[in-house]
């Protein structure tokens, strides 16, 4: 059945053939070579597509899926991708994405195939509204990205605001973005590689913490994995060849650490599955970088997890019974227990977490839990909604994903239309992090976000306990507002009437609720202020003969206030010389500033910056820096000091709005926030023939303290290979020490050089580069 409505599906109506003429269309009969290649590569995706549904489509979704199918080859059937693929093969894997790995179904599905057809070609909301329904529309709507931002602070801020404020009318809108992503990640090799970096910046600041909250697994360690292989493909690499080499000994491992568990099983009658599978790579890099640890010392490399098929209202029980064994046969490491059972994680996560100590003395991590919570594990917010009505839960793990909507809801009325990069960061400090669970003291529970402090607990019970609060008392001890709460902690707030927001406030609060209760105190006092100033620039005008609201934003502006309110809220604090009106004369009603005769004195140093270049080339030089694939000489650039490049790092140029283009190394601290945020303003940067350079970087060394020669002999080392030593400090504390070098290299290759020399002692534990 499917096959013939594929078939169908394929074939354009004899209208749409006398419509195009000539033109060839992918899926047509007839065509030359290279489009009938085209046209059997769509066929085998939509009927891949097709197959990918689990159950039996009826006869409204598969003409509704043909139909949508038909109208997005058509009107992406001249594009291409960057691969050279027809575009339509874009969609529908997106499509497939989300039916088979999210388990979404038909309308998800519709909406994926005609996700970028507003945005990239001719067809409008409207048609698609006509042929689908308002549903389908709403979702591609919240898809489409919004015109008209090229003067806008972050474009790429505006746009993901958009799909998290669609969220909130229907989730399929950002979970169809993951599969968008997802798949543009999977196929990312043909992109520029300064395009790479931006979109892995924007995955990993986004996508991936979003993902998490939404419970998506898999898809967030996806995302994470692929983005380290974008931004540090060595290392990616590495760990990747090292697991490949070890795999034939883990699964043996894996098998003999089971043996007893599988028996155990069997012989008291509970159906279950177990899985052994390594750690990502991602997790298993940032263990070797917090840890400081090689990839042969880290001991769990690997989980196993055990499957339970009982009914919901005996998993707890037999999850608790199978750890039980677990723990009897194998040594448990009891700090290590993490029971999300009892308290579910904030994205829905049920688990019982163990690590237990397994034959040879390794550490294994046991993972046990319910064939429902494996799914809601890994397919998070699409798999939640099939448990709804599951009797044996409680109300708690049903409303999981409904609360946190609603707290999605309540950040979207709180910022309002404000600036989209504030929202952005407010969405990410309030609804990408865990919970925390705190308590007043009649014991009523408050659910506020990882990192909240006493100060937002106090805006979380009312406003007016939040702009009056004076103190609190945590865990009945006095502490300050600013006081990061934990789970588990009991809260009183200490009020005054006479207390008032300030400025300051805003540094103490994560919560957007507070954040925009603050600010609308602050708005509100800031006005009472600018009326008094009001008055008293009156006063000071009435001598002119001329009105506060004809001269108000022109004075503003010259004494350089952002805006009226601000410019008259410092008049009432005495902020501003009104002296200076001595300056102007009037002209009717309005002031006129009194031309000096003599040269403005900004002119020479307006002269002086023109002439000096962030760079200079002597002439003949060949560019050091390939901007734009232009020569760095054409831009005012200069090497950004977060980071200091140096000649042979991976780097990118980043066009500030006053200090011309700086040069940022991938790997920069700061390089996700640009990239994620301002990619409008990112240009694609590498090295050109460098004639000779100098580079600034500093290294860090630590290792044990030998005794009064360690000094001798590092600048003794680094001397040796003809390294200038710009600065050298080093501090040692319980046998260890310190040590920080700033040298001066011409390129990356040399660098490299000093830090395998200095990892060549053995009292030397580790040799970093300072970001």
């Amino acid at each position: 059945m499917e096959q013939e409505d594929f078939t169908n599906a394929a074939t354009p109506t004899e209208t749409n053939k006398e419509e195009k003429g000539n033109q060839a269309h992918p899926l047509n009969g007839s065509a030359m070579p290279g489009e009938a290649e085209d046209r059997a590569l769509i066929n085998r995706a939509y009927r891949k597509l097709l197959k990918s549904f689990k159950t039996p489509l009826n006869k409204e979704d598969r003409k509704a899926i043909r139909a949508a199918f038909e109208m997005a080859a058509e009107a992406h059937k001249k594009q291409r991708r960057k691969s050279g693929e027809p575009y339509i093969t874009h969609p529908i894997a997106v499509a497939r994405i989300c039916v088979e790995e999210i388990g979404l179904g038909p309308t998800a599905a519709i909406c994926a195939l005609l996700h970028d057809v507003v945005e990239d070609t001719d067809i409008t909301l409207k048609e698609i509204h006509e042929r689908f329904g308002p549903r389908v529309s709403l979702i591609v709507d919240g898809l489409t990205k919004l015109d008209g931002l090229h003067d806008s602070e972050s474009p790429q801020a505006e746009n993901i605001g958009k799909v998290l404020r669609a969220m909130v009318s229907d989730v399929r809108v950002v979970l169809i973005k993951m599969a968008d992503r997802l798949h543009n990640l999977r196929t990312i090799k043909s992109m520029a590689h300064h395009k790479q970096l931006k979109i892995a910046a924007e995955t990993t600041s986004i996508y991936a913490p979003l993902a998490h909250r939404l419970g998506l697994y898999k898809i967030k360690s996806e995302f994470q994995d692929l983005c380290l292989k974008i931004n540090h493909p060595e290392e990616y690499h590495e760990i990747a060849d090292k697991l490949a080499q070890t795999r034939r000994a883990r699964e043996h491992y894996i098998r003999e650490f089971t043996k007893p568990i599988h028996a155990w099983l069997d012989e008291m009658g509970i159906p279950a599955r177990i899985t052994g599978r390594p750690k990502t790579i991602y997790s298993i890099r940032n263990k070797i970088k917090t840890k400081q640890v090689s990839f042969e010392d880290i001991y769990d490399l690997f989980a196993v997890r055990i499957v339970l098929d009982v009914p919901p209202d005996e998993e707890r029980m037999a999850c608790w019974q199978v750890y039980t064994f677990v723990t009897d046969y194998y040594k448990p490491i009891p700090e290590r227990l993490k029971d999300w059972i009892t308290s579910p994680k904030a994205n829905g996560y049920e688990s019982l977490h163990t690590t237990v100590v397994g034959p040879e003395g390794r550490y294994v991590e046991v993972q046990i839990r319910s064939e429902r919570m494996d799914d809601i594990a890994e397919r998070g917010f699409a798999a939640h909604w099939k448990y709804k009505g599951v009797a044996g839960l409680s109300k708690q793990k049903k409303d999981v994903f409904e609360n946190w909507l609603n707290q999605v809801r309540e950040t979207l009325e709180n910022t309002g239309t404000g600036n989209a990069v504030e929202f952005l960061a407010d969405f990410q400090s309030n609804l990408l992090t865990d919970d925390i669970h705190v308590f007043t003291p009649k014991g009523e529970m408050k659910i506020l976000p990882e990192g909240a402090t006493a100060l937002d607990f106090a805006f979380s019970i009312h406003s007016d306990i939040g702009c009056t609060c004076q103190a609190v008392k945590v865990n009945n001890r006095l502490e300050r507002i600013d006081y990061v709460l934990h789970s588990g902690d009991q809260v009183e707030v200490i009020t005054n009437k006479k207390q008032k927001p300030k400025e300051d406030w805003l540094q103490f609060v994560v919560t957007s609720r507070a954040k925009t209760r603050i600010r609308t105190a602050l708005k509100e006092e800031k006005r009472k202020q600018a009326e008094f100033g009001r008055e008293i620039l009156e006063r000071k005008l009435n001598a002119f003969k001329c009105s506060v609201e004809d001269n108000a934003d022109m004075l503003a502006k010259w004494y350089g206030y952002p805006n009226r309110l601000e410019f008259l809220s410092a008049i009432y604090l005495e902020q501003v010389d009104l002296k200076d009106l001595k300056k102007f004369r009037s002209d009717g009603v309005h002031l006129v500033e009194i031309e000096e005769k003599n040269i403005k004195p900004d002119a020479a140093e307006a002269v002086t910056d023109e002439a000096t270049p962030a760079v200079r080339l002597k002439p003949g030089d060949k560019p050091q820096v390939i901007i734009n694939g232009e020569p760095g000489s054409y831009y005012p650039y200069s090497f950004a000091t977060c980071c200091n490049p140096v000649h042979g790092d991976a780097i990118f140029a980043y066009v500030t709005v006053s200090q011309g283009v700086k040069i940022h190394r991938t790997t920069c601290p700061n390089a996700d926030h640009l990239l994620s945020n301002y990619g409008h303003r990112i240009l694609g940067a590498g090295w050109g023939n460098v004639v000779k350079s100098n580079f600034l970087t500093t290294l860090v060394v630590t290792g044990i303290d030998s005794g009064p020669g360690v000094i001798k002999e590092l600048t003794d080392k680094i001397s040796g290979l003809g390294i200038n030593i710009r600065s050298f400090s080093i501090s040692g504390e319980g046998g260890y020490f310190e040590g920080r070098v700033g040298l001066v290299v011409a390129n990356l290759d040399q660098l490299n050089v000093v830090i395998r020399e200095l990892k060549s002692f053995d009292w030397v534990s580790q040799v970093i580069r300072e970001s």
